[in-house]
């Protein structure tokens, strides 16, 4: 697990975040991710983990590419990518695939849990 440097990579997550806070379909919340989050952090809409999402990276907080070794994901994606926010008191675990599309960048999110 390495932290993200990569310009290039922080400015897709940049830009499939900021075009989320505007428009639908940039950032995906898969149902094992989002049951996960209402289920857990009720008081938090997608939207507002989103804006969470966005100020992490624009604050230039750590986002971990992870080798991805799963067999049922692995001929697919190459990486994942983990997030590690502070949602309230609350310390979350965000893992999230990264898609480059013709409409632009596309922010996956997989998988969440309590870090």
């Amino acid at each position: 697990m390495a932290r993200t440097t990569d310009a290039r990579l922080l400015a897709l997550f940049l830009d499939a975040l900021r075009n989320q806070s505007r428009f639908d379909g940039y950032v995906r919340w898969e149902p094992l991710a989002s049951d996960w989050m209402r289920n857990n952090l009720e008081a938090h809409s997608i939207n507002e983990l989103n804006r969470l999402l966005l100020e992490h990276v624009e604050q230039g907080a750590e986002i971990d590419q992870v080798k991805e070794q799963r067999p049922e994901f692995s001929s697919q994606y190459e990486f994942h990518y983990d997030f590690r926010l502070n949602v309230g008191e609350k310390h979350v675990y965000i893992e999230t695939v990264l898609d480059e599309t013709p409409t632009g960048p596309e922010l996956r999110v997989v998988n969440a849990h309590w870090k």
